[in-house]
């Protein structure tokens, strides 16, 4: 690692932090969230803060890619239009922000973003799993597949952004484990690319972390959601290895299958899963105020470290018991989250409760 990275990564947390403030100076009086029935915040509270976040990130990656030795070469083209790409979720989230579009407008545009990119960069066409081998796409289930994980998580990311320091946190955590694991692999730009992702998170959560005094908003959650989903299939067009997919689930595990979980449940009780609710399982613990957002925000970025390692895990592993194990680690994890939540409300629910 060079010192130019180290001081990159130190700009991203400073700017980050200066246009966090300016912004919540801005939206104290243009962009406030007001609580409702579905708010885990008592208080008016400015939203918008995730554009520190973008505008730190995007900008310095640039300012490397064009006066550093990233040598990004032939996949610069492609690179760039990633970042062009990310720019527009990032507005997409801004404007939806600004003027609350509807469900279906945002994920059709969100769909027609996700499906440039993945043409773009070219769809991660094969993923290892213990006890099948490789396994892979055909080229139009290969896209179909890419695109869906990237809009989905995209969205998936947007839904866990619900209590003080929760997102910024997954975000600081997964993008040192991304930075780190790329930097192993020798794909330096998409490592600093993590880096500075992590770094623009940390200055956000200066002003994010319990209590909050900001919010991110989509302009930040969708963005944080985009890049660490387009990172596997980034990786997998410099070095087709059929464990960039995996390895990238496991780094935003717990997101991932609260976001999965509570989709799927929801769906099953024919509910509408693109309206806004307080069923997450994040959501559900600090319902009924036993657990303070600092409390549940601290067992999140604990769990995110784990599932870290556990993506380490998978991606360097030499035997397939290993890479059950890596999987296996991050679910029964989530698992005794929900059974845990569940005891909880029942016993909440009981005369003795």
């Amino acid at each position: 690692m060079t010192a130019s990275f180290l001081i990159l990564c130190l700009l991203a947390v400073a700017f980050s932090t200066a246009v966090v403030y300016g912004v919540r100076r801005w939206a104290l009086d243009h962009l406030l969230d007001v609580p409702n029935e579905r708010s885990s915040h008592a208080v008016p509270t400015p939203r918008g803060g995730g554009l520190g976040i973008v505008l730190a990130a995007l900008p310095l990656f640039v300012l490397a890619l064009f006066t550093g030795d990233y040598g990004t070469g032939a996949h610069l083209p492609a690179l760039l239009v990633f970042l062009v790409c990310a720019a527009l979720i990032a507005a997409l989230g801004w404007f939806d922000d600004r003027m609350n579009l509807s469900a279906s407008v945002r994920l059709l545009l969100q769909l027609g973003i996700g499906a440039a990119v993945v043409i773009v960069i070219g769809a991660a066409a094969q993923t290892e799993l213990p006890g099948l081998g490789v396994v892979g796409f055909a080229p139009l289930v290969a896209l179909a597949i890419n695109v869906v994980w990237v809009v989905g998580f995209t969205n998936i990311y947007n839904f866990m952004d619900g209590i003080d320091g929760i997102a910024g946190s997954q975000a600081l955590i997964a993008g040192l484990g991304w930075a780190m694991l790329l930097l192993a692999m020798g794909v330096r730009d998409l490592a600093l690319y993590a880096a500075l992702v992590a770094a623009s998170s940390l200055g956000f959560l200066f002003l994010n972390r319990p209590r909050a005094l900001i919010f991110m908003g989509d302009v930040g959650s969708t963005f944080l959601g985009f890049s660490l989903a387009a990172l596997p299939v980034l990786a997998f067009a410099r070095t087709p290895d059929s464990r960039w997919l995996g390895a990238g689930a496991l780094m935003v595990a717990p997101f991932l299958l609260d976001g999965a979980f509570t989709i799927l449940r929801r769906a099953l009780r024919r509910e509408n899963v693109l309206k806004p609710h307080r069923s997450h399982i994040y959501q559900r613990l600090t319902a009924k105020g036993r657990f303070s957002h600092l409390h549940i925000t601290s067992l999140y970025a604990l769990y995110a470290l784990v599932s870290v390692f556990c993506a380490w895990l998978y991606a360097i592993s030499t035997s397939a018991g290993s890479m059950a194990l890596a999987i296996a680690i991050p679910v029964l994890i989530f698992a005794a989250l929900v059974a845990w939540t569940t005891a909880l409300e029942k016993r909440a629910l009981s005369p003795k409760g």
